[in-house]
């Protein structure tokens, strides 16, 4: 996902996932920015949202990495990722590798 384009969120059924979801996204030293993690219920206002910072110290290099986010009953029909925008160019990409549930 980069600013400036359309779009620069992704949306997922989870419909059939009721507990454990995984989100794997690479983060680095550049180029990677900041992005919400929106769980939707259906039919409902009802909604959860966390960050996902993909930036981090260069000593650490680039990598996959895992987002684990359980519930006891989570019901949810969505799950949307948006980058979020900055004004700095170099934070204005996020690159999502996985979605699943588990």
């Amino acid at each position: 996902m980069v600013n400036n384009t359309q779009p620069n969120y992704a949306t997922f059924n989870v419909t059939g996932c009721k507990s454990t979801f995984y989100v794997s996204y690479m983060k680095s030293y550049s180029t990677f920015g900041t992005a919400s993690l929106v769980f939707n219920k259906a039919g409902t206002k009802q909604k959860v949202e966390k960050m996902l910072i993909s930036r981090w110290d260069k000593s650490k290099g680039s990598g996959r990495y895992p987002e684990v986010t359980r519930f006891d009953d989570a019901q949810f029909s969505t799950l949307t990722v948006s980058l979020l925008p900055d004004e700095d160019d170099d934070k204005r990409a996020f690159k999502i590798l996985e979605v699943q549930c588990v």
